[in-house]
């Protein structure tokens, strides 16, 4: 399975990020040890780590340092906010799926800097239930291998589709 041997970072466990940690610890898809998450208040951090047994932590430069895969889980507003506060620790190596609604690829490109691959996520809210739908928009720097990686992640949260790059108005 593509997600064994990576380590993820959830900015933001909120309600759609609990979800999705939940959802791959449910699946056996990701090992809890290669898990982590972050919230903007310590007691929301310890909360959350009780919940789902995995750190979560107030730093999110701590969290994203050297993790294969950053989940953006934030609300729109705090995006440049966060991808600002860390974009010197976001190599090309790593991959960048951000869930933040009405925020295309193009901005969370231009904000890091540099090629890194970023695949937009649009999970509904029947996901919170592992009963959704997601759809992913693979940006400028992401590759086929990016994309069945984000794929792999949202499937135990219901069913997911891909809208291709570049078509008009699609606001990827």
């Amino acid at each position: 399975m593509m997600l064994k041997d990576k380590t993820i970072a959830v900015v933001g466990v909120g309600k759609m990020g609990g979800a999705l940690i939940a959802g791959l610890l449910q699946s056996g898809m990701v090992r809890r040890d290669a898990l982590a998450g972050s919230t903007g208040h310590g007691e929301t951090a310890r909360r959350a780590a009780e919940t789902y047994g995995i750190p979560v932590l107030t730093d999110n430069r701590e969290l994203v340092r050297g993790r294969d895969i950053i989940i953006l889980a934030v609300k729109p507003q705090n995006v440049r906010r966060v991808l600002t506060e860390v974009r010197d620790l976001v190599t090309p190596e790593q991959l960048v799926i951000t869930l933040a609604a009405a925020t295309p690829t193009a901005r969370i490109e231009e904000i890091l800097e540099r090629p890194v691959p970023v695949v937009r996520a649009m999970p509904n809210m029947p996901c919170l239930v592992q009963k959704g739908m997601t759809v992913l928009c693979p940006g400028r720097h992401a590759r086929e291998e990016h994309v069945q990686t984000a794929r792999a992640i949202f499937q135990p949260l219901g069913r997911t589709v891909v809208r291709a790059a570049g078509r008009p108005n699609d606001g990827a």
